[in-house]
């Protein structure tokens, strides 16, 4: 996971979600063509690749709801001790929750967010696995319609091991629709400065309610990381923020977590704007945080 909303990382006191920086089965219109598409993505020390990977603006109820799965599952942690189906039933009731808020958010219900213009982005796959490996089988013998690539089966065996079926969109086959898995997500908000924020993007002096953003909720799947999908959401979402005149754009990073900072300023071009003191954050009982910015050409 790579970013969270500063206002819903206020809520770490309680332990219940992990800060850090990087269901209800229902059915949805057919999934749309793609708007937006990243190009394929591997990782450079050889993990099987996810192929044909598809960025876009999640416009349904499914691939919201999908979203909101993720986030359960990456901002929140569980208590040890816990049954598996205590364990998923907490998940399912904190994306249950997020289903509704990232809902209202985009559609400009949430009263908190009335001034920021809300985009929900996700990534996907399409999940050609035919059947999920049997007892004392391997996940390497099954076989699809993805040529037979045994390291892909294998990581889209992972993948479904990992998620629910909130996190996979139906097959519409008369439209030419394979069944997809959701396999990242972010949101894009547009405007001064996010709910109870107080490290505030700088830039641009002029009409920051339109020329500024804040990337908030960026998450991949745990089996798909190190994957190139942070960095294939990110493309997409500057491109919408350029889009919609964005000049600026913003995301909250946790200051000890390495890794986020590095793809953000080494990877996608962020420079740190503002950093927190740790006597401020130790104040909240939280990590302290940095703000990065990005000028968008």
């Amino acid at each position: 996971m790579l970013a969270r909303s500063a206002h819903v990382q206020r809520c770490a006191c309680s332990q219940r979600r992990r800060l850090s920086v990087w269901g209800r089965r229902i059915r949805a219109r057919p999934v749309a063509p793609a708007s937006a598409s990243a190009p394929a993505v591997s990782s450079s020390s050889g993990p099987p690749r996810l192929v044909d990977v598809n960025v876009r603006k999640a416009s349904t109820a499914a691939e919201l709801r999908a979203a909101a799965y993720l986030r359960a599952i990456s901002f929140y942690t569980y208590p040890e001790g816990r049954s598996e189906f205590a364990a998923r039933s907490h998940r399912r009731m904190k994306a249950d929750t997020e289903w509704e808020t990232v809902t209202k958010k985009v559609e400009g219900r949430d009263e908190a967010y009335k001034d920021l213009d809300v985009s929900c982005f996700v990534a996907c796959v399409a999940d050609d696995l035919v059947a999920l490996p049997g007892p004392g089988s391997s996940a390497a013998s099954v076989s699809g319609s993805s040529g037979g690539d045994p390291d892909r089966q294998e990581l889209l065996a992972a993948l479904r091991a990992g998620l629910d079926a909130s996190a996979q969109l139906p097959a519409d086959p008369a439209a030419g629709v394979s069944r997809q898995l959701v396999v990242g997500s972010l949101d894009l908000n547009v405007g001064h400065t996010l709910p109870s924020e107080e490290l505030i993007g700088r830039q641009p002096k002029e009409d920051p309610r339109h020329r500024r953003a804040y990337l908030s909720n960026v998450c991949v799947a745990p089996a798909a990381r190190r994957m190139g999908l942070a960095r294939a959401l990110l493309r997409v979402a500057e491109e919408e923020a350029r889009s919609k005149g964005v000049q600026w754009l913003y995301v909250h990073v946790v200051a000890d977590n390495q890794p986020a900072v590095k793809l953000y300023c080494e990877a996608m071009g962020f420079e740190v704007e503002q950093a927190e003191s740790e006597g401020y954050a130790r104040s909240l009982q939280r990590p302290r945080r940095l703000i990065l910015a990005k000028e968008l050409a």
